[in-house]
């Protein structure tokens, strides 16, 4: 209608059902933006990382998409890089034996650059759903949570987030979010029964055990070089992109993350915020 595309300069010539709507914006925004794009009829969204930033909005959105039919996808990108496709492949298929521990780190400050505090996620959500991302497409959702925030008095966002969970096949995952760092990294530390995989922003390494050269009838990790590389392209905005529109279009796509998954993401890190004892540091 004339009232409904008055802000859509070319509305006539759109067919919001064909259409892909892209939300880059503040993670406060999400819910409303996404709301108003599927209220004017657009059924294709992308939207950034965290899909909401609260879990009442992530459930009221996740309804509105059931009820609409609505094709919600949510950017963390990590899903469409070559090395981490490869690394849930070994964990799913125990190519180097069960998960037995993982250290899952995204390490930065909230107050620089800031945007953790300026939006009011805090680095859990904001930065954090990066790893509880790929912890929930590695191993599902823990059966046990125990968490620790600090912050300082009369924040409304912590500083640093710390949990530590188990999940019903025997892994235990520690995550840190936040801590207060001068600099920004990115890594999990997988270690599974027979090797070893430091994979991050900064540096991939990969060990498997081999006999020891210095310690007979024992076995060591031994270092293997890996490679990033694949037919895939190590770009994974673009393998993001590609997968997206191979779907949309109905062809074969590796395409994941819908709104469903990333409502259980939201609830784990709702849990992390919502059970964790909570502490104040010194000003």
């Amino acid at each position: 209608g004339k009232k409904k595309g008055r802000n859509f300069p070319h509305s006539n010539s759109i067919d919001p059902a064909s259409c892909l709507v892209v939300i880059a914006t503040p993670s406060e925004t999400h819910y409303e933006l996404a709301k108003a794009a599927i209220d004017f009829g657009f059924r294709r969204l992308l939207v950034e990382k965290p899909v909401c930033h609260s879990l009442s909005l992530a459930r009221k959105l996740s309804k509105l998409c059931c009820k609409t039919g609505t094709d919600l996808r949510v950017n963390h990108e990590r899903r469409y890089h070559p090395l981490y496709i490869q690394v849930r492949k070994w964990i799913q298929e125990e190519t180097y034996g069960p998960v037995r521990t993982i250290r899952a780190s995204v390490l930065t400050s909230a107050r620089n650059p800031g945007r953790a505090i300026l939006d009011k996620t805090g680095p859990l959500f904001h930065d954090g759903t990066h790893a509880v991302d790929l912890l929930t497409w590695y191993l599902g959702m823990p059966d046990r949570v125990v968490s620790v925030l600090r912050s300082y008095p009369n924040s409304p966002v912590e500083e640093q987030a710390l949990a530590l969970m188990t999940y019903p096949k025997g892994e235990t995952v520690f995550l840190e979010a936040g801590g207060m760092r001068n600099y920004f990294q990115f890594e999990l530390d997988i270690q599974t029964e027979n090797a070893r995989f430091l994979v991050g922003n900064d540096e991939v390494r990969f060990w498997k055990s081999e006999p020891s050269r210095k310690y007979k009838g024992f076995k060591s990790l031994t270092p293997i070089s890996i490679s990033e590389k694949s037919s895939a392209g190590s770009n994974p905005f673009l393998n993001l992109y590609d997968s997206l529109f191979r779907h949309l279009s109905g062809k074969s796509s590796r395409i994941t993350g819908d709104m469903e998954e990333n409502l259980q993401i939201l609830t784990l890190l709702d849990t992390i915020r919502r059970r964790a004892e909570k502490r104040f540091l010194g000003v």
